[in-house]
């Protein structure tokens, strides 16, 4: 990530989805093979398009906000969102917590069903939370 003042100027983010965990081993598994497939697709990436503007520059303890525009590739696929971010700065970490919207048949993912009754909506949203260390 780099920042200058009350902006993100670039950031890329990394995750391997084969270590997503629930309360529930067989749903792990499941996931691993089917809808996200991680064990096929063990990657999502997110990399920043245009430099996020802060609500205000950083300051220690203080929270800010901001959108991020960026591509998000998963599951073999890349497509375009905007998160909604709020971040906080220590002195030497920053946290970020964000929400973004997305389809799961945007990224070819198809929603699971179980049996005739228990179905997955194709919109969801994707939340995380970060924290970022100086190298």
């Amino acid at each position: 990530m780099k920042a200058d003042g009350d902006q993100v100027r670039a950031a890329r983010v990394e995750a391997d989805l084969r270590e997503l965990t629930s309360d529930e081993g067989r749903r792990d598994n499941a996931i691993r093979r089917f809808g996200l497939e991680s064990d096929q697709f063990p990657n999502a990436v997110f990399e920043l398009t245009e430099p996020v503007t802060l609500d205000r520059a950083p300051a220690d303890g203080r929270q800010v906000s901001g959108q991020g525009k960026g591509r998000l590739t998963v599951h073999g696929v890349t497509r375009e969102v905007t998160a909604d971010l709020q971040g906080r700065w220590d002195g030497s970490t920053i946290l970020v917590a964000g929400r973004m919207p997305v389809r799961m048949s945007d990224f070819q993912i198809q929603p699971p069903r179980i049996g005739p009754v228990v179905s997955i909506e194709d919109d969801l949203t994707v939340e995380f939370r970060l924290a970022f260390v100086p190298a």
